[in-house]
């Protein structure tokens, strides 16, 4: 099981339309699949624009699809996306503070 505890009801996504000059819905395959994948981004700890970008880049996901997906998780699971934005918060103070120790430890082999 996922950590998206929520099952989705095909019928929660709508018919939710391509971009314009598309003429099909998302398939709920795709749905999933891209579930799968945010998932695993998620597990990296990237943020919701590097996911988006890295989707359409890695696996030529339609962005408006990643948003869509994204949209839903977090209506599903807002305590879970809480979280991880605390976590997020915390992983750029790490690597700010990693990089002031470097610089201190480069300015202190300088004296």
């Amino acid at each position: 099981t996922s950590w998206a505890a929520s099952w989705w009801p095909a019928s929660a996504f709508g018919t939710m339309a391509r971009p314009r000059g598309a003429t099909a819905a998302y398939t709920w395959a795709q749905i999933k699949s891209v579930q799968s994948l945010i998932e695993r981004c998620l597990n990296t700890y990237m943020t919701q624009a590097e996911i988006i970008a890295t989707l359409q880049v890695q696996a030529d996901v339609d962005p408006a699809l990643t948003c869509l997906v994204w949209s839903k998780l977090e209506e599903q699971n807002p305590d879970f996306f809480l979280a991880y934005d605390v976590r997020l918060r915390l992983k750029d103070q790490i690597v700010a503070f990693n990089y002031l120790v470097e610089q201190q430890t480069r300015l202190l082999q300088k004296l």
